[in-house]
Parts: structure tokens; C-alpha cells; sequence
């Protein structure tokens, strides 16, 4: 738990504290990895009703560097959305993925890119001595060509490469 949280008032730490159960509970895979500085500065920006953007893409861009998938990253959003529309009852919510606006899920989308294109740029992809491409980025793009295939044909999208 961040400094600020400590300190943060009822509403920002209800918020907080409910989003992570809905995140927890649509499958976010490692709970102690989910409190970082961006969801805290998140929470404070939406209960001071503050323009949401620079927050959710400091979020999209901390879920990146953690090694999060944009799948991740767009479920623990709508798991925001759905606790922050969310008409009070202390039930559990369930985050529907389809109801979120896209002004919420573009900063997100666009900050965690801006980190894996950093991440992307500074990763050759040919072997300096042959100049032949890597095996890794074969094998990554052999998955690609597969998902796509597997998804069109409605098979599972399971590779093994």
C-alpha cells in the first residue's frame, strides 16, 4: 500500500479497495502485483472528478513495464468502470469488457503501447552474424500466424511453439 493511499480519504480508499476486489475477482492473476503509484493517483483523480487521461495512461504504461498483457490492462479497467457505475450494493460486481466507453480504455491502450514499442525498439530481431531473424522472433510470429488461423477456422488458440 502506497503512502497516499494512507492517507487518502474514505472515498478514494472504498474506491480503490473495490476496484481490486472486482480486478481479483474477474482474474487478475497476481494480487500483490496490482497496487502500483498509477492506480492510487487514479483513484484520487476520479474523486476529485479530475480529467482521467494522463491517469489511465500512467496506468496502461505501469501495467506494461510490469509485464501485464493489454488483455490484463483492459479487464482491470473494466473492472473500474463497472465499480465506479456501480449503484452501491455490496455485492460483488462483474466487469463487462463490452460496456466500457472507449475514452476510458484509449489512454490506457495507448500508454501501455508507448512502453512495449520502447520495449520493441531496442530488441534486434535479426542475428547480427548472419542477419537471419531470431528464433525468438520467429517463434513469436509463427504464434501470431497460428492464433489468427486457429480463430478464423473457431478452433482454441492454444500454440506450442
Amino acid at each position: 500500500m502506497s503512502n497516499w493511499i494512507q492517507g487518502c480519504n474514505g472515498v478514494d480508499r472504498s474506491l480503490r479497495m473495490r476496484w481490486r476486489t472486482a480486478s481479483l475477482a474477474a482474474g487478475w492473476p497476481f494480487p500483490s502485483d496490482w497496487g502500483v503509484r498509477a492506480v492510487d493517483a487514479l483513484c484520487r483523480a476520479m474523486a476529485l472528478g479530475e480529467d482521467l487521461t494522463v491517469p489511465l495512461g500512467r496506468l496502461g504504461a505501469a501495467r506494461a513495464e510490469a509485464g501485464v498483457g493489454l488483455a490484463e490492462a483492459l479487464l482491470d479497467v473494466a473492472a473500474l468502470h463497472a465499480v465506479s457505475i456501480d449503484d452501491g450494493t455490496d455485492g460483488l460486481v462483474s466487469p463487462d469488457q463490452d460496456a466500457v466507453p472507449a475514452w476510458l480504455l484509449r489512454p490506457v491502450a495507448l500508454g501501455w503501447a508507448d512502453v512495449q514499442a520502447e520495449y520493441s525498439a531496442g530488441h534486434e530481431v535479426q542475428d547480427p552474424l548472419t542477419g537471419l531473424t531470431t528464433a525468438s522472433y520467429l517463434r513469436t510470429r509463427l504464434h501470431e500466424v497460428y492464433r489468427g488461423r486457429s480463430r478464423r477456422a473457431g478452433r482454441p488458440t492454444r500454440a506450442t511453439c
